[in-house]
This record gives C-alpha cells, sequence and structure tokens, in this order.
C-alpha cells in the first residue's frame, strides 16, 4: 500500500499535468447555443500554430448541399395553347427562368411573316408562325437567363419534316433555328423568345406539279429521307444531277423538257423552261 506521503506527490504530479495540458491544448469541441429550431448544433474549433483556437461557424453544411443538389435537379415545364391548337412547351433548367413564370402564345397570320421567311428559303409550302412569350409572376414580359428546350406540338401544317425560323418583332428579318425537325412536333432550343415559324417545303412529287427551272441555270435539291443518297436522272439530256452519296445535289438544266430526279426511292420532277423565278434550296421530303 502506498503511503500518505507518497499518494500526495503522485496527485500533485497528476494535477500538474491536467493544468499543463488545459493550457497549451484547448478543448476540441464546444457546444454552441441552440438553434432556431432548438437543436443542440455542434461547432469545430480550429487550433493555430500558436495554440489559439478559432471556432468555426455552427451548423452543418449537409443541409445545404442537400438543397442545393434539389434545385440542380429541378425543371421548370410550361405549356401554353394556340388558337390552332397547336402545344407550346418550354421545359428550362433550375434558375434559367424564375418561379412563378408562365408562357404565353399568340397565333400570327401566315402572310405577315411568308416574305421574311421566303427572303432565304423560296421553297416554302406551308407554314405556321405563333408569337411565344414568357411572363414572370408579377405580369411582365422576360426573357430567360440562358438556353431552354421548346416544342411545338400539332402546328397547323402539313407534312413529315420541317423547318423552324426565328422572325423579328417587326416581322422583316428571319433566321433559321433548326432543320430537319418533324412537322408535327418541332422541337428546337433558344434563350430568345419572340416570333417562331414552323414551314415545309414544296414537294414536287408529282409530274402536274414540277419544279420549273430556267435553261442553264443550276439548283440545289436536298434530300431529307434517306442517309444513303443515291441520285439519278430519267433523261440527262434534259437535266443532270450529280450521282455523288452527299444529301444536298445541283440539278443542272440542260434543254427544255421534263425529267424526274431521284433520290433513292423518292422524287421530284423538274421541267425546264426558258424562263422561271426560281428559289435556293429545294428538298425532298
Amino acid at each position: 500500500m502506498l503511503n500518505r506521503g507518497r499518494k500526495s506527490r503522485i496527485l500533485v504530479f497528476v494535477m500538474s499535468l491536467i493544468m499543463v495540458l488545459t493550457s497549451t491544448n484547448p478543448s476540441m469541441f464546444v457546444f454552441a447555443e441552440e438553434g432556431a429550431a432548438g437543436a443542440t448544433q455542434v461547432q469545430k474549433d480550429v487550433t493555430e500554430s500558436d495554440g489559439t483556437a478559432v471556432k468555426g461557424e455552427a451548423g452543418s453544411t449537409e443541409d445545404v448541399d442537400m438543397k442545393a443538389n434539389a434545385d440542380e435537379k429541378k425543371t421548370q415545364t410550361l405549356t401554353a395553347k394556340a388558337k390552332d391548337g397547336a402545344v407550346i412547351t418550354v421545359k428550362a433548367a433550375a434558375g434559367v427562368l424564375p418561379d412563378g413564370a408562365n408562357v404565353k402564345v399568340e397565333k400570327v397570320n401566315a402572310s405577315e411573316v411568308r416574305d421574311a421567311v421566303e427572303a432565304i428559303e423560296k421553297n416554302i409550302d406551308e407554314l405556321a408562325a405563333y408569337d411565344i412569350t414568357i411572363i414572370n409572376a408579377e405580369g411582365r414580359e422576360i426573357q430567360p437567363e440562358g438556353a431552354v428546350n421548346v416544342t411545338i406540338k400539332n402546328a397547323a401544317v402539313d407534312g413529315d419534316s420541317a423547318t423552324v425560323y426565328h422572325v423579328n418583332d417587326n416581322k422583316t428579318k428571319a433566321e433559321k433555328v433548326k432543320d430537319n425537325t418533324s412537322a408535327d412536333k418541332a422541337e428546337f432550343k433558344t434563350d430568345h423568345f419572340s416570333i417562331y415559324v414552323v414551314a415545309t417545303n414544296k414537294k414536287y412529287e408529282s409530274s402536274s406539279n414540277p419544279l420549273q427551272i430556267k435553261v442553264g441555270d443550276k439548283v440545289e435539291v436536298k434530300c431529307n429521307k434517306s442517309h444513303n443518297h443515291s441520285w439519278s436522272s430519267s433523261n440527262t439530256s434534259v437535266a443532270t444531277v450529280s450521282s455523288s452519296k452527299q444529301a444536298t445535289q445541283t440539278i443542272t438544266a440542260v434543254k427544255e423538257g421534263t425529267a424526274r430526279i431521284s433520290c433513292n426511292n423518292y422524287n421530284i420532277y423538274v421541267k425546264v423552261v426558258d424562263h422561271v423565278n426560281l428559289g435556293d434550296v429545294h428538298h425532298i421530303d
């Protein structure tokens, strides 16, 4: 058994050691005041090189990270229906459109935008135009803060393939947005809303409605249907076409007459005449 003097010395040593450790190495964790929800939060201290303890901010970052991940996955979908039955859908990633935003659509008379579209594509058959607007929660017109996906379903045009054009507000200038999209469900991306046009091209698939070409002129034709393009002319003395495998080819009008230009199983009928107003690019749909 230890005598009283030895016990005292051991006790003094232990207490001295505790005092030394406490003065040079502060507690690693302290409890903060209860938060607004009443839960006790833990603060972690950092010890500087000089031994000074610096308290970190209270609270866990786990909840913040989870909220950020949820926002990233959030997608806004806005839908509106035009008077002709077309349904316009706008899909935007989180932050691109403000909360409470809506989409508004008005049908535009086709005759008001045809000149602008035909300035860049003469071979227009049918077209449907829509003035698409994004409205915020206060009712003000806004533009998205980034690209959005737009779908125009059941546009008032016939055909399988269509082209989407953007027309400026005063209806004087058009630009092509998306080529070879579905006429029934035209899809494209944009970061600016105004007037959008879904247009189909003349097909010239009947000998009673041929594409007229002036003698000596060249006209580009584009085959939209096949990936393995095989071009031919039924009458090379009237009109010729390159036999290469490219989707876009050039018809050369040789002399007056008629010919059938084929791309695989799809045909375009050509009538070579003395004088005609030509378009730029013609499509075999």
